[in-house]
């Protein structure tokens, strides 16, 4: 029977950002999940409650048996992995991102810009360049692959930031990634962490590793926010065999 994997993205992102990692894995059946304003659900209010029940109805839908996030994309897999606890076989978290983590103050101080230069009418490319620019360092380490950088770019440039022009932005900090709730989660969990990544996100690493009781936490050397982007054969590397044992 072939494995089936989902695979949750990162903020203004679309699944189709993980075409290169797929190819590596072309015996297993991959089943792409969109959050809401992004790739096919750009009509959909951006708030956890509505990205984990469309993920969960997704998983169940496919009958997925390994969970696969990547930065924000991490955190709405980790909640659905919290409530799916008995269907999934495995958890793969890459630059993790918890809900009740230290914010990085540039992150926010970017998340600002944006959303003052939508209200003054800024969009498309332009909102892309200043999002993926340097601080925060999201997109440094990626930025050093161009070919994948700018296929990254081109997703981008789809996203319409609509997010920015509401309320929206602030309930996606209300996830449940409390001491308790991540000790009671039972589904094998990987971590993939770069040496390189934002210190925050290399705290949640640590705190996962700490916290969830059957938890992997791997340091990939000189890698940095997308590890699954940079360097997706060393990802499959690690993920690929942990899936397979479970």
């Amino acid at each position: 029977m072939t494995p089936v994997v989902a695979w949750v993205h990162g903020y203004t992102m679309r699944s189709e950002v993980f075409e290169c990692i797929w190819e590596l894995l072309p015996d297993w059946q991959h089943v792409g999940i969109d959050l809401p304003r992004h790739g096919s659900l750009t009509h959909v209010r951006m708030n956890v409650e509505e990205a984990t029940s469309r993920a969960v109805q997704t998983i169940e839908d496919h009958q997925v048996e390994h969970l696969v996030g990547l930065s924000y994309g991490s955190g709405i897999a980790l909640q659905v992995a919290m409530q799916l606890r008995h269907r999934l076989r495995s958890l793969t978290l890459a630059a993790p991102t918890l809900a009740q983590g230290e914010d990085d103050p540039e992150a926010a101080a970017k998340y600002r810009l944006l959303a003052g230069l939508y209200a003054f009418g800024v969009r498309g490319s332009a909102l892309t360049k200043v999002w993926m620019a340097e601080p925060p360092r999201i997109f440094s380490g990626l930025r050093q692959h161009p070919e994948r950088y700018d296929q990254v770019v081109e997703l981008i440039d789809q996203h319409s930031f609509a997010e920015l022009g509401s309320d929206e932005m602030a309930g996606l900090t209300t996830l449940d990634h409390s001491d308790q709730a991540l000790g009671e989660l039972t589904v094998p969990t990987l971590v993939l962490s770069g040496t390189q990544d934002i210190p925050q996100f290399r705290d949640s690493a640590q705190r996962l590793r700490a916290r969830v009781p059957n938890s992997t936490l791997v340091h990939l050397e000189g890698l940095g926010h997308l590890p699954l982007l940079e360097a997706p054969q060393e990802c499959v590397d690690h993920m690929a065999p942990f899936m397979l044992r479970h």
